[in-house]
């Protein structure tokens, strides 16, 4: 199973989308620096990850939060990947 990380953008603020990654080097780059793309196809490579653990209950709040909201289409890949079936795209 891969491991999954919050990240977001150097041009971030609190407003900005929160993306998801898969980590595949084990490796949190929380001071930037992120090596790969988000599950959207964002590209981050001087964004920073997030130290939130990336859960259902974390994503599909996410979703509806008006500060650091999550990027629906991460969440919606991460949630078919990740939960399946058990996935219903809000």
């Amino acid at each position: 199973m891969s491991e999954y990380a919050f990240c977001e953008p150097v041009t971030a603020t609190v407003r900005s989308y929160e993306h998801i990654r898969v980590v595949s080097d084990g490796i949190l780059y929380l001071g930037g620096g992120v090596p790969t793309p988000t599950l959207c196809g964002y590209d981050l490579r001087r964004g920073w990850d997030v130290p939130t653990g990336v859960t259902e209950r974390r994503v599909r709040a996410g979703l509806n939060a008006e500060v650091n909201p999550t990027c629906p289409k991460c969440a919606d890949i991460w949630g078919r990947s990740v939960l399946g079936d058990d996935w219903e795209t809000p």
